[in-house]
């Protein structure tokens, strides 16, 4: 390039410098013109002598540049290069004056279209447009307003997330495009000082968070309880952080409680009940809850939803999911690319679930339905109560059901033995009807919580306890053939059934019966290579950690495991951690298998029983019977050995069984470190 411009300049002053010319040397050396000359004037008129001479000069000349068989001298080479540099500079100025004002506009149309976004938005509440009673209201201008706020949700929520990602790139990045270790020295991350660096990122970033949630509300709240319940998932630093919102749950104005009923029956809340506290007794994370009057004198409850929750939810659920992969990809490109379209594809999965989890949840004709569908199935079980649901006041936004009066929380130890009852005893109760729902009924509560199951004296015998189910907004409907397959894989565990375990997995695609085995009873596989289905064990810190060592050495399997799992399985094995966190809360140590097993061991029978034959209903009856038999068994030799590892110790247990193996404190409970339970929350 540099050479085509060369030609050009010689070209353009071919007239000005003979040097240049297209002439021949000759003419060239014979010119007249002192001006023009390119050496000294010769004095020789002698032909082969001034070639001789022609020669020795253009010999002299061989360092100078050719260009088209033309000579060029170096200061005019040194003075096109000047040239190009300049025009080069030009260039570059230029273009970094127009990136500048590139720069320059971008950034200033953002803050004009955000301070624009942000005066609507406040501007719109400010005059009270929200209000359907004002005569300025408009639903084609509360639709835009609601995409203007679901805009600014949406760029705050990205915004914290990009800063979060940032601010682990400086930290754990080793690349060359990290400027933080351009002016610090890296450091050692094994390293006292490095691991204190990490854990206080985590919980800046954990603040961050929580911050965002807070502010957002809705579903975020659902989002920051749900990060708050993974112990040993999360670092504990986010854990720490975010636990408070468990318990704390934002709570919205009287007036916006009147204006959602009046939005939902066309009526004032004065024209619908006698009376209505305007101070909510409890709130949750999608609606709060008051206490009423009926117009005849019946004490309700009222449940109504924060009216943000439903106008965001959808624009709120795409950007979570939008953040989501956003955050798995930048963490991912920083500690471990391998394997991300998987997770991604499992963390849409398990988006989906949710998604359609929380939609329903919204709607309280789905709650009202599920706790009359369950009240019908648990009609049999006087211990348990669900509350009257009254549907001439209850629609998508407001559920009004009986007033429970005098309950407790489940997990209150100490008010439910000021009460008079045992907390071992309210644990099997609950165990038992949530066992029921799932292998009997097939009809389930995913979300007993503490806070959603109250205790309280029966309101027929004070000395009796009855357990109230609260919150019916999450259940799933389990297929009969799915519930019974389900009760058959939970016998043959307790059994110990290893044919029947690989049978039920191989018909739900999953490889590993096995380490399937030790998700579904959050347990792990013991040095002989089996689980104690006799007896729950609680999970301790260590456990975990080692769950983690599991997770990366068997990635493949619980990755098969989650694809293949059943949707209804997810839902059923959360279900089952938030009952296995009461047991641990109430300090009861309820055998919960045994109580599974026997109510799977129920549902089997009772779907035998349904066929018309004597024969097949003796059959069934007999079937429970073995089964009990069995299961009686199991436990006597568990209580057996129990009490011959209490007197010997288990040393002498782990001699007996002919192991040479010596257990130290410090030995993996797991072969391998490849089955551990896995807590699907």
């Amino acid at each position: 390039m540099l050479r085509s411009a060369f030609v050009g300049k010689l070209k353009q002053s071919s007239t000005k410098r003979s040097v240049l010319s297209n002439k021949p040397v000759k003419s060239l050396l014979t010119s007249t013109t002192p001006t023009k000359r390119l050496y000294h004037t010769s004095t020789c008129t002698n032909p082969d002598s001034l070639h001789k001479e022609h020669r020795s000069f253009t010999t002299n000349l061989k360092v100078s540049p050719v260009v088209n068989n033309v000579t060029v001298l170096p200061e005019v080479v040194a003075n096109l290069e000047t040239s190009a540099s300049l025009i080069i500079k030009k260039i570059t100025k230029k273009l970094f004056v127009l990136l500048f004002k590139f720069i320059f506009a971008l950034v200033f149309s953002t803050v004009l279209l955000i301070s624009f976004l942000k005066a609507s938005i406040y501007s719109f509440y400010l005059f009270q447009l929200d209000d359907p009673l004002n005569q300025f209201y408009s639903e084609q201008l509360d639709h835009f307003v609601q995409y203007l706020e679901g805009t600014d949700r949406f760029i705050k929520t990205i915004s914290a997330i990009t800063v979060i990602a940032i601010d682990y790139f400086l930290l754990l990045s080793d690349s060359s495009f990290n400027p933080y270790y351009w002016f610090n020295e890296k450091v050692d991350r094994n390293s006292e000082e490095f691991l204190q660096l990490k854990k206080l990122a985590h919980l800046r970033n954990a603040e961050r968070l929580k911050v965002l949630f807070s502010e957002h509300k809705g579903i975020y709240i659902k989002y920051g309880q749900f990060f708050a319940n993974l112990s040993g998932w999360i670092p504990k630093e986010y854990v720490q952080v975010l636990s408070p919102m468990k318990d704390q749950a934002p709570r919205v104005s009287y007036e916006e409680v009147r204006k959602v009923i009046f939005q939902d029956f066309g009526k004032p809340v004065e024209e619908l009940f006698k009376e209505f506290d305007p101070t909510p007794i409890a709130s949750a994370s999608v609606a709060q809850v008051h206490r009423a009057v009926t117009l005849d004198g019946q004490v309700v409850a009222v449940k109504v939803q924060y009216p943000y929750v439903q106008r965001f939810f959808h624009s709120d659920m795409n950007t979570n999911e939008l953040a989501n992969k956003l955050s798995i990809k930048l963490y991912h490109l920083q500690e471990n690319a391998e394997n991300i379209d998987a997770l991604i594809e499992l963390n849409n999965r398990f988006n989906d679930e949710m998604k359609r989890g929380f939609f329903t949840e919204l709607d309280f004709h789905h709650e009202a339905n599920n706790a009359k569908t369950a009240a019908k199935n648990l009609s049999n079980r006087k211990d348990i109560y669900i509350p009257k649901i009254y549907d001439d006041l209850t629609s998508t936004r407001v559920l009004t059901m009986e007033f429970i009066e005098g309950g407790v929380k489940s997990n209150n130890i100490k008010a439910i033995q000021e009460l008079g009852f045992d907390v071992s005893d309210i644990a099997t109760r609950i165990f038992t009807a949530s066992a029921q729902q799932v292998f009997l009924n097939g009809h389930f509560h995913a979300d007993l919580h503490s806070s959603n199951v109250f205790v309280r004296p029966h309101p027929s015998d004070s000395t009796k306890p009855q357990i109230v189910f609260l919150d019916h907004g999450l259940y799933l409907q389990l297929s009969d053939e799915f519930r019974t397959n389900y009760a058959k894989y939970w016998m043959s565990i307790i059994l110990g059934d290893e044919e029947e375990m690989k049978a039920y997995c191989k018909r739900l695609g999953i490889l590993d019966h096995r380490l399937y085995q030790s998700i579904v009873m959050f347990q792990a596989y013991d040095q002989f290579g089996k689980i104690d289905a006799s007896v729950e064990k609680p999970l301790t810190e260590k456990d975990w950690e080692d769950f983690f060592k599991a997770m990366q050495i068997q990635k493949d399997a619980f990755l098969n495991i989650y694809r293949n799992m059943p949707e209804a399985m997810v839902f059923i094995l959360r279900c089952d951690n938030i009952l296995r966190s009461l047991n641990n809360d109430l300090g009861a140590n309820v055998n919960r298998f045994s109580i599974m097993a026997r109510m799977a061991a129920k549902g089997v029978a009772t779907t035998k029983q349904k066929a018309t034959t004597l024969y097949s209903r003796f059959m069934a009856f007999n079937s429970q019977i073995n089964f009990e038999c069995r299961l009686m068994w199991i436990s006597l030799k568990t209580w057996v050995l129990t009490q011959f590892i209490k007197v010997f110790g288990y040393e002498r247990f782990i001699k007996k069984q002919e192991k040479t193996v010596k257990i130290e404190q410090d030995v993996d409970i797991m072969t391998s470190s490849q089955h551990y339970a896995a807590n699907y929350n």
